[in-house]
């Protein structure tokens, strides 16, 4: 299996550090296929796909091979595949051949080979412990900075075909500078990050090149946080939030998760107000949706509100806020769930019934703002106000939803029932859906009514094997105007097709026999000219 040629050098290069260092687990081995689980800082689930013996396809659940990339883990994988795993027994040969070199030879060999290798030097001194007195975040810029002097162009770009691998080669960097977390060097750690993110935003977004590191930096960065103490904790904050100000696109995505969904204490709740607070001032006084920049303003007006809700902004501020962007359906959305989320009851009703006058053409908003109402009269035992919303479910937005109408039955007794349901019968005489509802009451002389009016072949085939046993003849009579009708009406051999599977459904009713063998030798009476139409008739004849 020459699989090799499928990987980028370097990522072959990861691949093999990695079966190198026994990350590869669990691995089986079918006809076709391999799975594994290989660890990393987190634990990825590989599938290789085969087909004899080559590879038909693989899936890792990394970032980098979620964005259709063929990923290191995936080579880790195919190593232990081919090579097998790392055997016990060849370290102990080696280690048992170093016993007999003298320690100077050795000494200096590892120094040559360090002294070569900025990387391996790095994680020998890590190994050893010797950044926990001599810590220093210059290895891994450095090796930064190496690999984007040798992916970047003259005008410091990453080219589009170059990105795959700049964006592995900086997450294997970051992925090394974990270890000044493991080392409690957060404050080194932290400096890591604002240069890698500073040059990356500096460079990287001058144009519209998509860039996909932050995922890595922002796990690193919350890492910091969870064992930051206050002054660091303050530092990050406030770094996050000035370049927030001005960041766009994915830099922002990535400083909003930061800061929005990390530093929950009050203090911080209060400064991120104030910051949205002044951010929003600078918006428009009307949201105008065929603004180029609408949506963003939109995602930040939303963001203050969630603020102001975790500030415990009184209900009436945060209404007052809303109704400058009133207009706005998901503000006034975003107000009525927050209503809804504080049991605010007596201010929310009045909300929906505005809600549904501004909304009176959407027929989704309708339905979600009426099922609220239901569901908030059944909280307060509002039961003729429960009853009556769901009528309204019924008659008015849904048209005829079984869920709601099973709902509404359960509220009455069977002899009340029957009124009600006649009632909703009238107020939907015109909802060709209503069959559903006859089927619901078993009231199947109705039923077929409906379906003969209806001249629909999916009413008579969702129905057809509940009222065959009683109303057989009917049945019957149903489909063989229907069919026929269809037959004198349709042309081209698709058509013919769809004729002959409504035949198919027929036949499999009981007793349907001497109707399908009626239809069908008038058929070939009435069409024996269209030769496509008598050749999909003789195929079902012969089946």
């Amino acid at each position: 299996m020459d699989w090799k040629k499928l990987f980028a050098p370097q990522i072959l290069g990861r691949g093999y550090d990695y079966y190198l260092k026994g990350r590869v687990n669990n691995l089986e081995i079918s006809d076709d296929q391999i799975s594994s689980t290989v660890i990393g800082e987190n634990a990825y689930k590989v599938n290789i796909y085969l087909d004899n013996n080559k590879i038909k396809d693989m899936e890792c659940n990394c970032p980098y091979a979620k964005r259709g990339y063929n990923c290191k883990h995936m080579a880790a994988v195919l190593f232990h595949y081919s090579k097998g795993p790392m055997k016990e027994d060849n370290y102990n040969d080696i280690r048992k051949y170093l016993d007999e070199v003298d320690d100077h030879t050795i000494k200096d060999y590892l120094a040559q080979i360090l002294l070569n290798d900025s990387r391996l030097q790095n994680n020998f001194y890590i190994l050893t412990g010797y950044y926990e007195k001599h810590i220093s975040i210059k290895p891994y810029i450095e090796r930064f900075n190496e690999v984007f002097e040798h992916y970047s162009s003259y005008d410091d770009q990453i080219q589009d075909y170059y990105m795959p691998e700049f964006v592995e080669e900086t997450e294997f960097t970051v992925d090394d500078a974990f270890k000044l977390i493991e080392y409690k060097h957060y404050d080194e750690a932290f400096s890591f990050i604002k240069y890698i993110y500073e040059k990356i935003y500096a460079i990287i977004f001058r144009d519209d090149t998509d860039f996909f590191i932050y995922d890595e930096l922002l796990e690193y960065l919350e890492k910091i946080i969870e064992v930051a103490d206050e002054d660091l904790k303050d530092s990050i904050f406030t770094w996050a939030i000035q370049e927030l100000d001005d960041a766009r696109d994915e830099a922002e995505d990535f400083l909003c998760d930061i800061v929005f969904n990390n530093f929950y204490e009050d203090e911080y709740l209060y400064r991120k107000a104030e910051f949205l607070k002044q951010k929003v001032a600078t918006f428009p006084p009307a949201l105008n949706r065929f603004h180029s920049d609408f949506l963003y303003y939109l995602k930040w007006t939303i963001t203050y509100i969630h603020i102001l809700e975790e500030c415990h902004v009184s209900i009436d501020e945060i209404e007052k806020f809303c109704r400058t962007y009133w207009d706005i359906k998901k503000i006034r959305d975003e107000f009525l769930h927050y209503c809804k989320e504080l049991k605010a009851y007596d201010h929310l009703l009045p909300l929906l019934d505005e809600c549904m006058n501004l909304e009176k053409d959407d027929k989704l908003s309708l339905i979600e703002y009426s099922d609220m109402k239901k569901e908030i009269f059944l909280s307060q035992s509002n039961k003729e106000a429960y009853k009556k919303e769901l009528y309204d479910l019924i008659t008015k937005y849904t048209a005829g939803d079984i869920r709601y109408y099973k709902e509404l039955k359960n509220q009455y007794s069977p002899e009340e029932w029957i009124d009600i349901r006649e009632d909703i019968f009238l107020d939907l005489h015109d909802y060709s859906g209503i069959a559903h509802l006859y089927a619901e009451e078993k009231l199947y002389e109705r039923l077929i009514k409906v379906i003969k009016d209806s001249e629909d072949f999916s009413l008579i085939n969702e129905y057809a094997s509940i009222l065959q046993k009683n109303y057989h003849d009917e049945v019957m009579n149903i489909y063989e105007d229907t069919l026929n009708r269809m037959a004198y009406l349709v042309r081209g051999r698709d058509r013919y097709v769809e004729l002959i599977e409504q035949l198919e459904r027929l036949k499999t009713l009981d007793h349907s026999e001497d109707t399908v063998m009626r239809i069908i030798a008038s058929w070939k009476q009435m069409y024996k000219n269209r030769k496509a139409m008598m050749e999909e008739l003789n195929k079902f004849s012969m089946r």
